[in-house]
């Protein structure tokens, strides 16, 4: 039983995780839509724009949803019981998510330089080297929230072991 949670949760996370990145797309296009035509190679002249940022997103992170559930679900099986697994992993996923998002966030809001010599072909310089910012801060926020939702993970084993 406690295995098949396992497989849920690596059924699970990959489309919670690609739905994390279609969504943060959405922010990070209408940011900086030359982003994606210069580095995501979308094309620029796709009918539906947003649906093509949502697709690239997705494509972008389901692994690591897989990679996260993978490791917070083999990590959850310390837990006594199928219902504290199953509900103490979903809370130890969204940690790394939540703080993705907050880093993304914390990235947008920094100054960012206003020229670079090697983007010369890209017109709005600041937002595109926002977003790259952003990308690379939700990274870097991504490690550190699995990092926590490990932690969460075995402190609430050692407050629940505590209780028995």
């Amino acid at each position: 039983m406690r295995y098949a949670i396992v497989a849920g949760f690596l059924l699970i996370t990959p489309l919670l995780g690609g739905l994390y990145g279609a969504l943060y797309d959405q922010l990070t296009y209408s940011i900086s839509p030359e982003f994606f035509v210069n580095v995501r190679a979308m094309d620029s002249a796709a009918a539906n724009p947003r649906w093509e940022v949502a697709k690239i997103g997705f494509s972008n992170t389901w692994g690591i949803g897989l990679f996260l559930g993978a490791v917070l679900s083999l990590a959850g099986l310390i837990h006594e019981n199928a219902r504290q697994h199953i509900r103490i992993t979903l809370q130890s996923f969204f940690l790394p998510i939540g703080f993705a998002f907050l880093f993304a966030l914390l990235g947008m809001i920094m100054p960012c330089e206003h020229s670079d010599p090697q983007l010369s072909n890209i017109q709005d310089q600041p937002a595109f080297l926002c977003v790259l910012r952003m990308n690379n801060y939700t990274k870097v926020g991504g490690i550190i929230g699995m990092i926590f939702g490990l932690g969460w993970q075995v402190w609430k084993y050692k407050r629940m072991a505590k209780s028995r």
